[in-house]
């Protein structure tokens, strides 16, 4: 027999209780291993699902956003003179209200 099944019978014969608890101990954390790894794929999925989900929904309000942009660009441009006048009345507001402070 080699040293080392010599220790383990020494240590099986000398030391049931200790054995079984190591059994028991290994036992649980592979369960817990195991459980672990589901619950770590669990949350690398459901990130990635979200990473997904942000990068659209970032797209639709960028695209969104140059829509805004084109449609206030095209109404300046074929109606200069409001948009000058509109200016004009929201300095004004704007200086009438920082007067006051």
């Amino acid at each position: 027999m080699s040293t080392k099944q010599n220790t383990t019978k020494d240590t099986e014969s000398h030391a049931p209780t200790t054995e079984q608890a190591a059994k028991v101990a290994h036992e649980t954390i592979d369960k817990v291993a195991h459980k672990a790894a589901d619950a770590e794929q669990y949350v690398r999925t459901h990130a990635q699902q979200s990473k997904e989900s942000i990068s659209q929904q970032k797209e639709q309000l960028e695209q969104s956003l140059q829509d805004s942009i084109d449609r206030t660009k095209a109404f300046a441009k074929e109606n200069p003179l409001l948009c000058a006048g509109l200016a004009f009345v929201a300095g004004m507001i704007f200086t009438a209200l920082m007067r006051r402070r």
